[in-house]
């Protein structure tokens, strides 16, 4: 048997601490068949104990061109730290190409991908033991499968390093030219060195090759990069670090033909930078994090949510089990992988579980019937409570947001969950009312059932009228860029518009306090009050009226139609004057970040969100699908207020009298988000049922 000394010295091998560098011809290998007699399938055999795993073993077999392989056993944690985790896209390619294997002669069947992956990251290793989940978990043994994946997080963690395949090219000169653009953006003299922006678009041709592939968008990556005590990426013979990667996005994003992408987010030919970039950054910052905190403060699955909440998985219910290596035992409240289970079950059950270990509602932000029913929602049978994993947010989710504090009470009542037959013949459903996708199968059979889940809340208003522009918007906050797409004339119209409705609303409401201004109700109310980053409150106000300005000027407003809308609306300070409408367009012309723009695109009135007044006299904004009638709750242990619908249902002759709402959304409530109301009045909570 070969040992590692024995390995090095048999091949050509440079130091894994070079961050870029390029394999030579000599060092990608090929399998060596060593028998003449036909080879049987690999046999997966039940690993010995739990806390084995299975590796992929490779020794060479006189050449350094030729090796050979077989599948061993090891227990996890006497392997640490001597073995290398591969990161791949699986696709939808079939395992067809056999990998021959020795003692015993036999063969495993990978994909194509698998195989070439191996051909050249293998010439790189200094270690003897590879794994491959595609390999080294038997695929066809759900049981494995469940014990094995509840592991990824340990695994990843344990490798000596993580190894990531992004693909290659078929053609040679293409790692040429990208091996070059890689070296020159590394270089301190960029700038000297590259003085055309013709330049830089050669260099983006190049960079797509490891900045495309769809391994960006996997959630597993998520862990399998995060845990990595070292992160390489290899494109074909090319290897590069993720910080020297990061380090390569930072570089080409510096310049002033592409700064304005990473604020703009929206689609166009660079757009694969701002991904992959966005990607890495959060790789970077959890990876931090773990390294400074010992993944103690990964306790949240809604935020680990939140941020990879665009990523795709072949398997629904691996965008809940992708994540959990990354979060602490304590939060997860018994979560484990079981494939067994259908997907709608394990989305119930992970909400439940996260909300019943933490004691904290954000994650019944990603929930609710506004999720399903705003742009393109899922149609999957799950209570309204519960979020569709496999699909993102419409919008940027408050409840998450620690700058909210609508409920001071953290300690909860005991939730519990339930299941109800749809078919009982004491419950009275309000068809008009009820989702039918709501409703779920039970595994019994094919009798309808709801999902229900108590919540200790108190219900304080109701929503008495919604505006009338619920369209998702994509501003340019630096409009005069010259690459921008342009806004259609109706996008516009319905901004100024409802600026205009929401300042009316707020003046004609009249239950505020003075010293609050219908001008700053509307404002802030717009974009949930969020000022972006260390901004300013008179900042962001000159920059709301600094987009009312704008707006009049994109709609062409003459100069007598700019003076009838001041006088329209007089009273409001939010309206700029003439001399202040051309010192704004002027900002705008100059390149100037307009971000009370940006807040009200990504956060507030201009994605898919309504503004909505309440029976009170309140002025709120929430998601696209809010009704008249709707009822505004808090529960114990929310940052936010929701909005609840119903009663869907009610038990009939029961002396407590069940009444079952749907959850719609959150929402923000001018004059509740820093807990006012707990302040102002003894609010007593009760059991609320969710269905």
């Amino acid at each position: 048997m070969a040992s590692l000394t024995d390995l090095e010295k048999s091949r050509p091998l440079e130091p894994t601490t070079v961050e870029l560098r390029r394999l030579r011809s000599e060092q990608l290998v090929h399998v060596l068949v060593t028998s003449d007699t036909k080879p049987s399938e690999f046999r997966y055999q039940k690993l010995q104990s739990e806390e084995n795993i299975r590796l992929l073993k490779y020794s060479y077999t006189g050449t350094s061109q030729e090796i050979s392989y077989e599948i061993v056993e090891k227990r996890l944690a006497e392997i640490s730290g001597q073995f290398v985790a591969m990161s791949y896209r699986w696709g939808i390619l079939r395992p067809d190409r056999p990998l021959p294997l020795a003692n015993p002669t036999s063969y495993v069947l990978v994909t194509r991908t698998v195989k070439t992956m191996l051909e050249h990251i293998v010439g790189d290793l200094d270690v003897l033991y590879i794994w491959i989940d595609a390999v080294c978990i038997d695929q066809n043994n759900t049981l494995e499968k469940n014990s094995q994946v509840s592991m990824m997080g340990k695994i990843f963690s344990s490798a000596r390093s993580v190894r990531v395949w992004l693909g290659r090219s078929t053609r040679e000169m293409d790692e040429s030219f990208l091996w070059f653009w890689l070296k020159l953006l590394l270089c301190p003299n960029l700038q000297k060195s590259v003085t055309e922006p013709r330049s830089f678009q050669e260099a983006d041709e190049y960079l797509k090759l490891i900045l495309e592939p769809e391994w960006f968008e996997r959630v597993w990556v998520v862990q399998e990069a995060c845990l990595a005590n070292q992160l390489f990426f290899h494109y074909g013979k090319i290897i590069i670090s993720m910080n020297r990667l990061h380090e390569v996005l930072i570089q080409r994003l510096k310049y002033p033909h592409t700064a304005a992408l990473v604020d703009r987010r929206q689609e166009g030919p660079h757009d694969f930078l701002l991904t992959s970039f966005s990607v890495l950054q959060e790789f970077h910052t959890i990876r931090s994090f773990i390294k400074d905190h010992s993944r103690e403060g990964l306790r949240s699955l809604s935020e680990l949510y939140a941020s990879f909440a665009s990523s795709k998985a072949t398997d629904p219910r691996d965008h809940v089990y992708a994540l959990l290596g990354l979060l602490h035992p304590a939060s997860l409240g018994g979560i484990q992988p079981d494939y067994h289970a259908s997907v709608s079950s394990t989305y119930i059950d992970a909400t439940f579980r996260i909300i019943d270990a933490q004691g904290e509602l954000s994650i019944l932000g990603f929930a609710g019937l506004a999720q399903r029913t705003s742009g393109s929602r899922s149609m999957r049978e799950i209570p309204t409570w519960v979020p569709d994993f496999s699909e993102s947010p419409t919008a940027d989710v408050w409840a998450r947001l620690k700058v909210f504090e609508a409920s001071s009470v953290r300690t909860m009542e005991p939730i519990t969950f339930s299941l109800i037959q749809a078919s009982s013949w004491d419950l009275i459903i309000n068809p008009n009312l009820l989702y039918p996708k709501a409703s779920i199968v039970a595994s019994s059979g094919s009798t309808k059932t709801f999902g229900c889940i108590s919540l200790t809340g108190v219900v304080f208003d109701t929503v008495a009228g919604i505006g009338s522009w619920p369209k998702k918007l994509d501003y340019d906050t630096r409009e005069s860029y010259p690459h921008a797409s342009p806004m259609r004339m109706n996008e516009k119209k319905n901004m100024y518009e409802t600026l205009r409705e929401t300042y009316k609303k707020a003046e004609d409401l009249g239950t505020y306090s003075p010293k609050e201004t219908a001008s700053a109700i509307c404002w802030k109310t717009l974009i949930a009050n969020l000022n972006g980053v260390d901004m300013p409150r008179k900042s962001m106000f000159e920059d709301a009226q600094a987009f009312v300005a704008n707006l009049m000027v994109l709609l062409r407003l003459t100069a007598f139609e700019q003076r009838q809308e001041q006088i329209v609306m007089g009273p409001s300070s939010l309206w700029p004057r003439e001399n202040q409408i051309k010192e704004y367009s002027q900002r705008s012309r100059a390149g100037y970040q307009n971000k009370y723009a940006g807040c009200f695109a990504r956060s507030g009135a201009g994605h898919y969100r309504r503004m909505f007044w309440t029976d009170h006299g309140r002025l709120g904004l929430a998601a696209d699908g809010v009704r008249a009638g709707d009822f505004l709750c808090i529960f114990a242990g929310a940052r936010v207020p929701f909005l609840i619908r119903g009663p869907v249902a009610w038990r009939f002759g029961h002396v407590d009298k069940h009444h079952f709402y749907h959850l719609v959304c959150e929402a923000y409530v001018h004059g509740v988000m820093e807990g006012e109301l707990e302040q102002s009045s003894n609010l007593v909570y009760e059991n609320i049922y969710i269905i």
